[in-house]
């Protein structure tokens, strides 16, 4: 059965995977990696976002990836690896659910999983989330196998994973929360494991301080960039319906859909009352002789989403708006973990295989009727540029992310490329080139420049305008 799951999830993740075009974030990762050492292409990446040096794991992963792939590699070679780390994180999810729940529930979890927009999304990312996503449920493999009492063995992979969670991505730190929070509640049957695993996290949390400290890292201004998601309870909510697996933002995926027709609302009611029986469940007593038993179960899975969200949320809302929800992407992973528990709870087998073969429908509906590519479409804009009859042409790119993918995918610093901060110098600019007898791509990806306009893929989608006059 897990051999299977494995098979569907590749092939889900692989479906489309070569229109994708690079954006802005991967092409931060991407447009470096021709780099000639790691520490030439640490420095360009980080030079151009600094942040990143704060958590350089992800690319000295990639790096040695692309050492590995040679140097004929392609986009689709880099996204394998995202790919791999992807079906990496469903197995060690199957073992997770099954030491929690038993075998039923683990095929039940891993198949959504498998079908989860979501996950299938950033699982074709180059960017840090498979990684994250992976070494999470590394680390939460060992957690429940060490808290099941089978060898200290677990606690050093816990251990282990987590460290290298935490130069992955510093909101991993949610997730040690979720952790703790956990342990604290079972603290009164075995205080001395919590004194311990605080002790070491606490060692792991000065260690990143030391480095911080010889980065010289300035997290005020360095981290400016990050400040434009502000949380409020209606982002809250969206992030829950995003985890359910049916959309990849909150934008309504209907409108791309075949007869506008998606299921996200079917099954993110579905997850609610999965959700809903697991804190009924997690209100219960841990029977004598269980190891984990449903109601410690139950309280674990409610940690491992809701602590995550609700740290993300505070964070943004007292320091900075920085909620995006894809950097706790692990604790979407307890999406699929409830519904399987949920559904592992009926006890007549007919209506439990019935509702999971209608629930896998919908999930594999709702995957594979949205239309690829899912990502802006700056390879087919590049190809029309490079075509134009008549050229040379200039670009105006608005934002740094869009000048990002359409740099890559024309090519390493394209003279022709411009970058501007907002419409009223895009405008201005795009004009007076015009004017001097240049034609002009303007590309962004809102839908307010109203010139000879073409549509590229994406969610919502890449839009560009060719300006041949004033």
């Amino acid at each position: 059965m897990l051999a299977a799951l494995v098979l569907l999830a590749l092939g889900i993740r692989l479906n489309g995977i070569t229109q994708e075009s690079a954006w802005g974030d991967e092409a931060v990762t991407l447009r470096h990696l021709p780099a000639p050492s790691l520490a030439v292409y640490w420095d360009r990446v980080f030079t151009e976002d600094p942040i990143l040096r704060l958590v350089p794991g992800f690319y000295l992963v990639q790096y040695h990836w692309n050492l590995l792939a040679g140097t004929d590699n392609t986009l689709l070679v880099q996204r394998l690896l995202a790919v791999t780390l992807g079906c990496t994180s469903l197995v060690l999810l199957f073992f997770i659910v099954r030491t929690l729940a038993g075998a039923r529930a683990a095929g039940a979890a891993a198949l959504f999983f498998a079908l989860s927009l979501f996950h299938t999304y950033y699982a074709q990312e180059v960017r840090f989330y498979p990684l994250l996503t992976c070494l999470a449920m590394t680390s939460l493999l060992g957690f429940v196998k060490a808290l099941g009492g089978q060898g200290r063995g677990w606690w050093g992979l816990h251990a282990v994973a987590n460290a290298a969670l935490l130069f992955t991505h510093t909101f991993s730190i949610p997730f040690f929360a979720a952790q703790g929070l956990f342990l604290l509640g079972e603290s009164r049957r075995q205080p001395r494991r919590l004194i311990v695993w605080t002790a070491g996290h606490l060692v792991l949390g000065a260690s990143f301080a030391v480095w911080l400290l010889y980065l010289r890292y300035d997290l005020g201004s360095e981290s400016e960039v990050y400040n434009d998601i502000p949380p409020d309870l209606a982002r809250f909510a969206e992030a829950l319906l995003i985890f359910a697996g049916g959309r990849l933002t909150g934008e309504n995926p209907a409108p791309y859909m075949p007869g506008g027709i998606s299921l996200d609302k079917l099954m993110a009611l579905a997850f609610l009352a999965a959700l809903v029986w697991t804190v009924r469940e997690a209100l219960g007593r841990r029977k004598l002789g269980e190891t984990w038993g449903r109601a410690r179960t139950a309280r674990w899975l409610l940690c491992w989403l809701f602590v995550p969200l609700v740290f993300l949320f505070v964070v943004s809302w007292a320091w900075k708006p920085v909620f995006y929800i894809r950097y706790i992407i692990y604790a979407a992973v307890a999406v699929p973990a409830i519904l399987a528990f949920a559904l592992s709870a009926i006890p007549s087998p007919r209506p439990r295989v019935v509702l999971l073969a209608i629930l896998a429908a919908v999930f594999l509906y709702q995957n594979l009727a949205l239309p690829r590519p899912m990502r802006p479409g700056y390879a087919p804009l590049a190809r029309d540029i490079n075509a134009d009859p008549d050229g040379p042409v200039a670009v105006n790119a608005l934002k740094v992310f869009n000048a990002y993918g359409v740099d890559y995918a024309l090519g390493p610093d394209d003279p022709r490329l411009t970058t501007y901060p907002g419409y009223g110098e895009l405008l201005r600019d795009t004009e007076a080139t015009a004017k001097a007898g240049t034609p002009v791509w303007a590309v962004f990806r809102d839908a307010g420049l109203r010139v000879e306009e073409y549509e590229y893929a994406g969610m919502p989608p890449l839009k560009a305008a060719r300006v041949s006059r004033p």
